[in-house]
């Protein structure tokens, strides 16, 4: 997912499909504010959490390199 940041740099470098990034940007802001007004959450930047199907990518890539490299929970120090 990109951040807004990311958007508006997108704005600033790229004039083909700028009117899509701007609507882009303006959706992202629009259901920040809705969440916040009616659910009252609180805007949690993305530099603070990852998202969920970050974290999922991040572990399948590990899986993949544990299968890569032959590693078990030996070798880890893991007790299951």
């Amino acid at each position: 997912m990109m951040t807004i940041k990311s958007n508006i740099t997108l704005i600033k470098k790229h004039t083909k499909g700028r009117v899509s990034a701007i609507s882009t940007t303006a959706r992202k802001l629009a259901v920040i504010i809705w969440n916040m007004v009616v659910k009252g959450t609180a805007y949690i930047p993305l530099s603070e959490y990852q998202f969920v199907d970050q974290k999922r990518k991040k572990i399948a890539a590990m899986k993949r390199l544990i299968t890569k490299f032959k590693i078990t929970t030996d070798d880890l120090n893991l007790k299951m």
